[in-house]
Order: structure tokens, then C-alpha cells, then sequence
């Protein structure tokens, strides 16, 4: 299980089963967002409607990926580039989004999280052909959108759902992302 950290909110997420039934190759995945090692979302409106659902721990969501088409290449690519990257797998129970050096309009114009250390390299607004900076400082904003499909008494996708946002420095999302790369390389081989 790879996780991610923004203070007290966790991003768990893990590569569950490997399995090429017909010559695709499909992920199966869990993740789920804990506050203080809670689980953010009731368990009890998530869908629990046949094996599949039922599968899935307390407050966990799960998708379904390609093998050619995960969430890990999506964002290496993003620590590389420092462009801005989003994920849906093919069946499309989240959206995931990762902004480089993102700023909220309420932070002012500085570009300084409240409750984050302040760093003049990290928060200076870049033009959009500089050059990605690489910094371990650098801020980047995770977006993650379920989609209702995952919640009880939902029979479609319907491409909204409720979402988390956190914000991290690229060292935190580097090691999250050689935590996934880890996994993923043990699933693929043991199977």
C-alpha cells in the first residue's frame, strides 16, 4: 500500500490483483482517504450490491484499470513534466488530477498556503515556459473525484461524486510514487 500525507488527511491506495483474462491485463485497486487513520466516508452508503462491491474494506473505493493505462504512469509523468496530468480509468469510478505548482484563488498573491511553511522558490508563481524546476519544495495539488457510481443505489456512472484535494511538496509525492512503483512491480511479477 502506497500512501500520501497532507497533516492529518491519508491517501491509501493499493494494487490489488493482476489478471489477464483476455490478453488486456486489468488492475484491480483500493484506496480510501483516512482522517487521523479514520476513514473519511461512511462505509455504510458505499455500494455493497454483490461480490465484487463487497470486496472492499471499510470506506474503501475500488476501480478496475488497464494494465497500459494506471494511475502510476500518469503521475511519474507529472513529476517529470511538471504539466498538469489527469487519470479516469476505463470504467470510471474516479478522476484523478495533479496540478503542478497550484495555487488557490483564497491564498492571496503570494501564493502561500495558510498553515503550510512559507518558501519563496516553491510559491512563485512560474510562467508557463519555464522550465520544471524539480525542486523537492515544489507544491503540487491532488484532486481525487469518485464517482457516485460507487455509492449505494447508483445503477450508472454519472460523472460527478464527491472529492478530495491535498496539497503536497514533490519530495512527499515522489515517495508516494516509488511506493506505488514498488507494489506494482511485485504484483506483476508474482502473477
Amino acid at each position: 500500500m502506497a500512501t500520501l500525507r497532507d497533516g492529518d488527511l491519508t491517501f491509501e491506495f493499493t494494487f490489488v490483483r493482476y489478471y489477464d483474462p483476455d490478453a488486456v491485463g486489468w488492475l484491480d485497486i483500493r484506496f480510501s482517504f483516512l482522517w487521523q487513520g479514520i476513514p473519511v466516508f461512511n462505509d455504510a452508503v458505499l455500494k455493497r450490491s454483490n461480490d465484487y462491491w463487497n470486496e472492499r474494506g471499510p470506506g474503501e473505493f475500488l476501480v478496475r484499470a488497464d494494465i497500459d493505462d494506471h494511475l502510476l504512469a500518469v503521475l511519474e509523468y507529472a513529476l517529470a513534466s511538471d504539466q498538469l496530468v489527469s487519470w479516469e480509468p476505463v470504467e470510471p469510478d474516479v478522476s484523478i488530477s495533479l496540478y503542478p505548482d497550484f495555487r488557490m484563488a483564497h491564498w492571496g498573491e503570494s501564493g502561500e498556503q495558510p498553515g503550510k511553511p512559507s518558501d519563496t522558490e516553491a510559491t512563485a508563481t512560474r510562467s508557463p515556459d519555464a522550465k520544471p524546476s524539480h525542486a523537492p519544495n515544489d507544491w503540487f495539488t491532488l484532486t481525487v473525484v469518485v464517482d457516485l457510481y460507487q455509492f449505494r443505489g447508483a445503477d450508472s456512472y454519472g460523472g460527478s461524486g464527491p472529492g478530495i484535494q491535498m496539497v503536497v511538496r514533490r519530495a512527499e509525492l515522489n515517495d508516494f510514487v516509488q511506493q506505488l512503483r514498488a507494489e506494482f512491480e511485485v504484483l506483476i511479477q508474482t502473477d
